[in-house]
C-alpha cells in the first residue's frame, strides 16, 4: 500500500492505495555489463567499453519491510543501489569485480 496526497484525487485529502504489481520482466539489469576506459595503449587513446567479469556482491541494509530485511529495492523499474536516512547510509548494494 502507499499513502499519498494528490490534488486530483480524494479532493486533495490523503489517500491510501494498493501498489501496482512489480513488472519483474521489465526490470533493468542490476549491475553494469562493462565500464568505459581510456588508455594510451588501446584504441588509439579513445574511450572503449571493457566487459566486467567475476562480479561479486557486497550488501548492507538496516531496512526492514514486513519484518524482513530488505535486500533489493526498485523505483519505477530501476534498481536502487543506495539509500540514506538522516544523512546516514542505511542501504547499499555494491558490485565488485573480483
Amino acid at each position: 500500500m502507499s499513502f499519498f496526497i494528490d490534488s486530483e484525487k480524494n479532493n486533495g485529502y490523503p489517500c491510501i492505495e494498493g501498489l501496482p504489481e512489480m513488472p519483474s520482466a521489465d526490470m533493468k539489469k542490476k549491475y553494469p555489463y562493462g565500464y568505459m576506459v581510456c588508455t594510451d595503449g588501446k584504441n588509439n587513446g579513445y574511450p572503449y567499453i571493457r566487459e566486467l567479469n567475476s562480479i561479486s556482491v557486497e550488501k548492507f541494509s538496516v531496512l526492514y519491510f514486513g519484518g524482513k530485511l530488505i535486500s533489493e529495492m526498485y523505483y519505477d523499474g530501476n534498481f536502487i543501489s543506495r539509500a540514506y536516512f538522516n544523512e546516514k547510509e542505511v542501504y547499499r548494494i555494491k558490485y565488485i569485480r573480483s
